[in-house]
């Protein structure tokens, strides 16, 4: 590894099951139930559970690779971009991706306001949702200030319960004959694969950002696994089981309608909260890295009341066309800097990018968007990502034969 690369002191790394709970708070969340209800509204159970497998196994993979660059190099994720696609282009998509972060920092923000008034539907203006949308964003804001120890303390603190609550919404699911029902409107396996996919797209694309934090090469992957597989699957298959069984789409009411009562609302409050101050803290440590001038609290504080202020306003109604688009377009950036660091940079890690890689990471990162666009065949997101792959392979190729290299 070259001197430049940017590391975190060995006293700075974690353990692995403080790795693996931070990871499971990601897909244990409100927002994790409703794209498992997004899949109910198209599929049978047997294939949402199908498509569940597929898409988390495909996420764990994408979000490992990704994760082992991130503890070998102990890096940032806008660290390694800049590897690749050069100060300019690391910058912009730092800022990008710190915007998607926000966007899903906003839909949590939404789903909390409306969670708080079904638990207090005749609690007056306070719970209103658009109200209790605004301080349950500031709220959420305060443990992503805290950096590292404050995700690891909330995470592990209700991981377990959001896990109980699931597992009571799908012994009371499964009592109905949900392997029966069949959705009024079909949708395919691909868009439905792609769908999860776009869920965590950018969880997986930024999961340097907290497995720098890992002992090694193992424990990254044990990490990413927990949370990318197996507490992906798990919420997917809850969320797809209380939709079918309710025939509600409102996720919320449908929890109601299982009988979860009061507390069940609590603990999915807090699986809002461990999902969202994971969202705000990488969305401020993709900036604050980009721009070494940023401070994390002032960047924090300003992302989590601008993306409040989109949740207050409702944007949870594009939920769903919002994961699509992702699903395209963010796995081409971790297509690439897989090829870069696994494959064609795996024994000398240099952060500083050439002409050559910038030029070819662009390419790459368009050509890879647009065929997982407008691909007819297979699972856009994957289709994007290993575009993407192949593009900057052949594209870094072909550019140095030109002796556009400086």
């Amino acid at each position: 590894m070259s001197s430049n690369a940017v590391s975190i002191n060995l006293n700075e790394r974690r353990s692995t099951f403080g790795l693996s709970m931070v990871l499971a708070g990601v897909p244990l969340c409100v927002s994790g139930l409703m794209v498992g209800g997004g899949l109910a509204a198209g599929l049978t159970m047997r294939e949402c559970i199908e498509a569940a497998i597929v898409g988390s196994l495909i996420l764990t993979v994408y979000a490992s690779l990704v994760g082992v660059i991130g503890a070998r190099t102990g890096s940032t994720t806008t660290a390694l971009l800049r590897g690749v696609f050069g100060e300019a282009g690391s910058k912009a998509l730092a800022v990008i991706l710190a915007l998607c972060l926000c966007g899903w920092y906003a839909v949590q923000v939404d789903f909390f306001g409306q969670t708080i008034n079904h638990l207090f539907p005749t609690g007056g203006l306070f719970t209103e949702p658009k109200i209790a949308a605004l301080w349950g964003g500031i709220l959420m804001m305060s443990s992503a200030l805290f950096g590292y120890r404050g995700l690891a303390i909330l995470s592990i603190a209700a991981i377990p319960l959001i896990t109980i609550l699931a597992i009571f919404g799908l012994s009371e699911s499964i009592k109905t004959d949900i392997w029966a029902i069949v959705p009024r409107q079909g949708q395919s396996f691909g868009n439905a694969v792609s769908l999860i996919v776009g869920s965590f797209a950018i969880g997986a694309t930024v999961n340097a950002d907290i497995t720098r934090y890992a002992k090694g090469v193992k424990e990254s992957i044990v990490a990413t696994s927990v949370g990318f597989f197996l507490a992906n699957i798990f919420i997917l298959i809850c969320g797809a089981a209380s939709t079918l069984a309710t025939g509600s789409s409102d996720l919320i009411a449908s929890m109601v309608g299982l009988g979860l009562g009061g507390l069940g609302l609590v603990i999915l409050i807090l699986g809002q909260w461990t999902t969202n101050d994971n969202n705000l803290y990488f969305a401020s440590t993709n900036i604050t890295s980009a721009f070494p001038n940023a401070r994390k609290g002032v960047t924090t504080s300003v992302f989590g009341v601008g993306a409040t202020l989109l949740g207050v306003a409702g944007i949870s109604h594009a939920f769903i066309p919002f994961l699509i688009w992702l699903g395209i377009l963010i796995p081409p950036v971790g297509g690439i800097i897989v090829s870069h660091y696994l494959i064609l940079n795996r024994r000398r890690v240099s952060l500083d990018a050439n002409k050559v890689q910038a030029c070819s990471a662009l390419l790459a990162w368009i050509g890879g968007a647009l065929i997982g666009a407008y691909s007819v065949l297979g699972i856009p997101a994957l289709n994007s990502a290993l575009a993407a792959m192949g593009i900057y392979l052949v594209s870094t190729w072909v550019l140095k034969k030109a002796t556009l290299n400086p």
